[in-house]
């Protein structure tokens, strides 16, 4: 496929409250509505189906606790896309983060799909994440989206320390961590 060309795309979700997710003794942990995770399946085989990688990035709130909650799809525009590496460039990286900024938003994840079942980071994962700095999260789906991401432990799932760079989370911190959610998250309040 080689180079992309296209606009960022942001989709939010729709408003339910916040407080709805919130339970005593569960934090922090990272909320994310199905929908969320279907719309970025549905992206990532868009590209998968030509046999490329494909790029999508969670963007959200963080509550005053650490606890994060994904509200939106962001979809940036793809300078390369292949069935080895996907990447963005510098201006789609900035229009991403505008608009992300401008909803009132952080960037919470990004999320890349790799051919096959191997979801570990490559060198390129490693050196050129969208965003450095500690608690970034990289998600790396299996089978360019085909098979879908849940549950999310059979992703690839890392956190990023400055200290001591990527570390893939096991089964069971992915389990303690992340929630899917039924309901969508919106940043309204009652």
């Amino acid at each position: 496929m080689g180079q992309q060309s296209g606009v960022l795309s942001v989709e939010s979700s729709l408003t339910v409250r916040v407080k709805k997710v919130f339970r005593s003794g569960d934090h922090p942990r990272i909320y994310i509505p199905r929908l969320v995770v279907k719309k970025t399946v549905e992206h990532l085989r868009k590209y998968g189906a030509q046999g490329n990688e494909g790029l999508v990035f969670w963007a959200g709130i963080e509550a005053g606790d650490s606890s994060k909650f994904v509200t939106t799809c962001v979809y940036p525009r793809v300078r390369w896309a292949s069935g080895a590496s996907v990447s963005s460039d510098v201006i789609a990286g900035a229009e991403v983060v505008r608009e992300v900024r401008r909803k009132g938003l952080e960037i919470i994840a990004e999320i890349h799909s790799h051919p096959g079942h191997w979801v570990g980071h490559s060198i390129i994962d490693d050196e050129n994440p969208f965003v450095l700095a500690n608690g970034n999260i990289s998600v790396v789906v299996p089978c360019l989206g085909d098979e879908g991401m849940e549950p999310l432990w059979k992703c690839g799932v890392y956190l990023y320390n400055m200290k001591d760079g990527w570390r893939r989370l096991r089964k069971g911190e992915i389990v303690k961590r992340f929630v899917v959610v039924e309901e969508e998250i919106s940043l309204e309040s009652s």
